[in-house]
């Protein structure tokens, strides 16, 4: 029997145990994380698991209450309508986007034991919901960025005009030296250009197959294991006794997350490294997929952690990915910087006509 086969049939078996009200899955849920080997995470495990490495996430909410995830997750932001980075409040979403969330943030930090093991359980996530517009998009950005975030995972969502041709955040981040993330499907919705620089990840099944519901338009640079209700995480609460089961979220989603978890471990490994000689680790050491070499379905190929951690490859200096340029000087600062400056010196002629006013009053009187 294939292990795609194997796989369903046990999706199959943990479905009619939820069914008929057992036990989410009969064998514990690290037996079905197939990928975990396929990637070389145990051998990568005797390295490191990541561990104070910050990965920021577009996630819109994360039951932090779980223990699986506990000090793994801060509590989740937002971006407000005057650009202040704000606490998400508590049920501002649903139960479902709640473990979509809960599932991806789990494929990187979860920290195993009898549930899913994580690809980085030692590292920390920072969730910020997933912002509307080109400028709150980078708000968000830069606000992980300061924060310390080391690898940003775009994938959970965000929303830009379809002819954006830049998102300043981005340009930030990778100034900042740090790797930006962002899924097939959603790149395919933008212009090359905002994606200089990130890289861009698609979904694989266990046959190494793409996910058959994904695009196949898009840039592709590297590809990492992630179907359509393929992978197991934490996807319930655990009051409903229904804390393991398939994410449902797209695969590309699926693949981002697992990617974004590599990255943290190669991070702190090898702390020494800049973004572009992680991001040319990945992509060199990738598993070749499909026809031989880069190709348009696979990219590099299939991360490969074990590989990324060990493999002795020479520092690069520019990103493999292309230079986006650098951002604003000053972010917010830049945007309003004529009005500002307008406005102080507004100030100071107010201050001299003061001043000599109050020069002249003093030599009336005396």
């Amino acid at each position: 029997m294939a292990m795609s086969q194997r796989f369903a049939a046990a999706l199959l078996a943990a479905g009619a145990a939820l069914t008929l009200g057992g036990p989410a899955a009969a064998a514990p849920p690290r037996d079905q994380q197939w990928y975990l080997d396929r990637i070389g995470i145990p051998q990568a495990h005797a390295l490191t698991t990541g561990q104070g490495v910050l990965v920021g996430m577009f996630q819109s909410a994360v039951d932090t209450g779980d223990p699986d995830l506990a000090g793994r997750v801060r509590p989740a932001q937002y971006v407000g309508s005057g650009g202040d980075i704000k606490p998400r409040p508590a049920g501002a979403e649903s139960a479902a986007a709640r473990a979509i969330g809960t599932g991806l943030t789990g494929l990187v930090v979860a920290r195993g034991g009898t549930g899913p093991l994580g690809v980085a359980p030692g590292a920390a996530i920072q969730p910020i919901n997933g912002p509307v517009g080109a400028e709150k998009v980078s708000q968000a950005l830069r606000w992980l960025v300061d924060r310390g975030a080391k690898v940003i995972d775009m994938s959970g969502g965000f929303t830009v005009d379809d002819d954006t041709e830049r998102i300043d955040g981005i340009n930030y981040a990778l100034a900042k030296d740090v790797v930006v993330i962002v899924d097939a499907r959603r790149a395919d919705r933008l212009p090359e250009g905002a994606t200089t620089g990130v890289l861009v990840v698609g979904g694989v099944t266990d046959e190494t197959e793409r996910d058959g519901t994904a695009s196949f338009g898009s840039r592709i640079d590297l590809s990492a294991p992630g179907a359509t209700l393929g992978l197991v995480g934490l996807t319930g609460e655990r009051s409903s006794g229904r804390p393991y089961g398939p994410i449902a979220a797209q695969g590309d989603l699926q693949a981002c997350a697992i990617t974004a978890g590599v990255v943290a471990l190669v991070r702190a490994r090898h702390p020494e490294l800049n973004a572009a000689s992680v991001i040319d680790r990945l992509l060199g050491t990738a598993t070749d997929a499909g026809p031989p070499g880069p190709d348009s379905t696979y990219g590099a190929g299939v991360v490969d952690a074990d590989a990324a951690l060990t493999t002795d490859r020479p520092a690069v200096t520019a990103n493999p990915l292309g230079d986006p340029g650098p951002p604003d000087s000053d972010g917010l600062l830049a945007r309003y910087g004529v009005a500002l400056a307008a406005v102080a010196a507004g100030f100071v002629v107010a201050a001299v006509v003061v001043l000599v006013l109050t020069m002249r009053r003093r030599r009336r009187r005396g």
